[in-house]
């Protein structure tokens, strides 16, 4: 909980090249998070249940089945991306990866 917030995680990421992948072809079934992503600059393309979906900036991309397969990847250097999610009625809880992503990264 990086930013101390308890009702929803939020990650932020940069791409420093072009190919650099935001986010790992994953679901959220084990969490039950639905996702909401907004691509703050750049470009980035998505894939949401083997569906690709191009994002330049400003675009929000919302998964709200925690079974679709999603995943990201940057289209240009400096692509920004703001991810929030959570499980709809519940409070955020940390998950197991986000814990060792920040104690590893």
């Amino acid at each position: 909980m990086a930013f101390g917030i308890g009702s929803f995680g939020v990650s932020a990421y940069v791409a420093e090249a072009a190919g650099d992948v935001f986010i790992s072809a994953h679901d959220e079934l084990d969490t039950k998070h639905e996702e909401l992503f907004f691509v703050v600059q750049g470009h980035a393309t998505f894939t949401v249940a083997g569906e690709t979906i191009e994002a330049p900036a400003g675009t929000f991309v919302y998964v709200r089945d925690p079974a679709l397969a999603r995943g990201a990847t940057a289209r240009e250097p400096g692509t920004t991306l703001l991810a929030v999610g959570g499980e709809p009625g519940k409070a955020y809880a940390v998950s197991d990866w986000e814990r060792r992503y920040v104690d590893n990264g």
